[in-house]
């Protein structure tokens, strides 16, 4: 198969068939396989995702320059022209994360697929994802687009307000925590709006509760998600900035989006395997080899 054919032929299982278990009988296996067996399907669903990214990106870049000028000027003023960039910034975030929302689900729908093992066309994935379940997308968008102003709000808090006791820290660490739960659940929100004909509500209900069920996993993937900004940050600090900056660009083309959606797309699938097929007679081993062919 020529390098054209790996980035927009579809692959399932049925490639290999007459293999002898080539089905995992783990969850890191059948990771490692559909990376591997679609590592190059990664790189335009990558690209197809980064086009929704560009306002966003835009935006971004434009006010990280705005605060390195910020910051050279200093002078007692320094604090309040950086946070009133700073929320500048976070406003502006708004309405480029919530046109980001039905790409979500788009590489939501194309990663899913991939995670199971199951035949997937990138393209026709991708927008299949996106048309159905734009208007659901929107809604989880929106939660997400507010998600910068609760973080301007602790830092603003942490900026003017350095000597705080425990108690006033509270209110602050309980929404700072509900950041990043919803963080950790969002994508599992995605996953089961696409695979699920599930309400606003019961999509976030389930996969909150999922999420705090699981948490030492989802932190765990939240950490693996973490791994390519560290080495590049590590490579910047004490090796070449330059470099580094290479290297992220490189990476986050290629597959920076769809590499992290197909880690989040994985514990989705285990989790709604786990707890909600189940209950809905849906198969719960999707992609894995069955219990009785282990033995």
């Amino acid at each position: 198969m020529s390098l054209i054919d790996k980035f927009f032929s579809g692959y399932s299982s049925e490639d290999a068939a007459g293999t002898p278990f080539r089905q995992p009988s783990t969850r890191p296996g059948l990771f490692r396989l559909v990376f591997k067996e679609n590592v190059w399907r990664l790189v335009p669903l990558n690209l197809l995702y980064l086009i929704f990214c560009i306002p966003l990106l835009a935006w971004c870049i434009l006010y990280i320059v705005q605060i390195e000028i910020v910051a050279s000027r200093g002078g007692e003023a320094f604090l309040q022209d950086f946070l009133g960039t700073l929320y500048t910034m976070v406003l502006g975030l708004i309405p480029c994360i919530l046109f980001v929302g039905p790409a979500n689900a788009g590489i939501a729908y194309a990663t899913r697929n991939i995670a199971r093992d199951e035949p997937s066309l990138v393209w026709q994935d991708f927008w299949h994802g996106l048309t159905k379940n734009w208007k659901q997308s929107l809604l989880i968008g929106l939660v997400s687009a507010f998600l910068p102003l609760i973080l301007y709000w602790y830092i603003a808090f942490l900026s003017t307000n350095p000597n705080q006791t425990a108690v006033s820290m509270l209110p602050v660490t309980i929404c700072v925590i509900v950041v990043a739960l919803w963080l950790m659940a969002s994508p599992t929100i995605y996953v089961m709006m696409v695979t699920y004909d599930l309400k606003f509500k019961a999509l976030v209900k389930n996969a909150l509760i999922m999420t705090i069920a699981h948490l030492p996993t989802a932190a765990g993937v939240g950490l693996l998600r973490l791994i390519p900004a560290v080495v590049v940050a590590t490579i910047v600090l004490f090796f070449s900035a330059p470099v580094g900056t290479i290297i992220l660009a490189v990476y986050g083309v290629l597959w920076g989006a769809s590499l992290d959606w197909l880690l989040s797309s994985s514990l989705a699938n285990r989790l709604c395997e786990e707890h909600i097929n189940p209950q809905i007679g849906a198969p719960t081993r999707i992609g894995l080899r069955k219990e009785d062919e282990n033995e």
